[in-house]
């Protein structure tokens, strides 16, 4: 089943053996079956995830003053968008983003420099 490939370079040693096996000779190729696209399940985790806010916020479990539904937020970006004051609110919200991280940056890296380098930190 198996097949022989010759070994480049001339003869093989005496202890090896004769030839090298092909592996993919003993594999059989099974011809796949149309089925979903693999773009789909990628895909329909977020669409999931987004509908199922959707429906938790309707239905009233989540509250719509901490989570507002999805088509509330899509709703308040287009007006903003429509005002021009989108990019405005986009770059105060990146700029939180920005100090949280250098902040949480600067604090993580005193605190494990003081646990690494003295007995207190211990």
């Amino acid at each position: 089943m198996s097949v022989l490939l010759s070994r480049p370079g001339g003869a093989p040693p005496t202890d090896a053996p004769i030839g090298l096996v092909d592996p993919r000779a003993a594999v059989r190729r099974v011809p796949r079956k149309p089925g979903v696209p693999r773009a789909v399940p990628r895909r329909l985790g977020p669409v999931l995830l987004v509908g199922m806010w959707q429906l938790l916020s309707t239905v009233g479990i989540f509250d719509e003053r901490t989570v507002p539904p999805p088509t509330r937020v899509l709703d308040a970006a287009w007006t903003l968008i429509a005002d021009g004051t989108f990019q405005d609110h986009l770059t105060a919200s990146l700029l939180r983003v920005g100090y949280g991280l250098v902040f949480g940056i600067v604090l993580g890296l005193g605190l494990a420099l003081i646990s690494g380098l003295s007995r207190i930190g211990e």
